[in-house]
């Protein structure tokens, strides 16, 4: 069987919660509106543990109901959870992108978990987003509620002894919904824009696009705007 083959062998179609133990109880998950996701990979196992199955892939691409595409040197999915996690290697970058009028891109050298149910996502290693007339570099990319990502974020003021840049900070979040969705990027953040680029240990931006926070730390942040002479 040739590598196309085997590939073509393995795509296969998945609700988030399937392996039913009866074809009834397939059609009640079906019914209650369960995300759908289309696996192509060369390599699967998959494992059932205590009924809940945890697919195991490599050299993949998976395409979900809601215009997401994640591709990668090897993953996994869990479906209770409705979780993928993906690794790259030497050869192929983790890479996730959504069509659409939200587009966006964003690829890492190490690592990628999404977790469709809350539309939550962890990226790592020499990150890469693109979407919103923007191009941002970074080690980490948190993309979550703020009430989840609160934790962290107090511990990264922790290092703003100034008291007036601290002041300044904790109001832009304190203005923010615990449910609202907040991209946070940790470590050699680089954010470059039509009219504006930007250095700093790390950065916060509202899903919207609307809002925008940095504090620096262990070095001051550098912003250069450009306008039309």
């Amino acid at each position: 069987m040739t590598k196309s083959a085997l590939s073509q062998a393995f795509v296969i179609w998945f609700l988030a919660i399937t392996c039913a133990a009866s074809p009834a109880a397939f059609a009640q998950e079906e019914a209650a509106g369960r995300r759908g996701l289309r696996l192509t990979t060369e390599a699967l196992t998959v494992e059932n543990r205590d009924g809940d199955p945890l697919y195991q892939f490599a050299r993949f691409q998976v395409i979900d109901d809601d215009g997401y595409t994640v591709e990668g040197a090897r993953g996994t999915y869990e479906s209770s959870t409705e979780t993928l996690r993906a690794w790259g290697d030497a050869s192929q970058m983790v890479k996730i992108a959504k069509e659409g009028e939200e587009s966006f891109t964003i690829t890492a050298s190490q690592s990628l978990e999404v977790r469709f149910a809350s539309e939550s996502l962890r990226a790592e290693g020499k990150v890469e987003y693109r979407g919103s007339g923007a191009t941002a570099r970074a080690e980490l990319l948190l993309v979550d509620e703020w009430q989840r990502l609160r934790e962290l974020v107090e511990s990264l003021l922790d290092s703003v002894a100034d008291e007036e840049s601290r002041a300044l900070v904790e109001a832009f979040f304190s203005g923010l919904e615990p449910t609202g969705r907040l991209f946070l990027m940790i470590g050699g953040v680089e954010i470059e824009r039509e009219d504006a680029q930007l250095a700093a240990d790390w950065a916060a931006f509202t899903e919207d696009d609307e809002r925008f926070v940095s504090a620096g730390g262990r070095a001051p942040i550098e912003l250069r705007l450009d306008r039309e002479r």
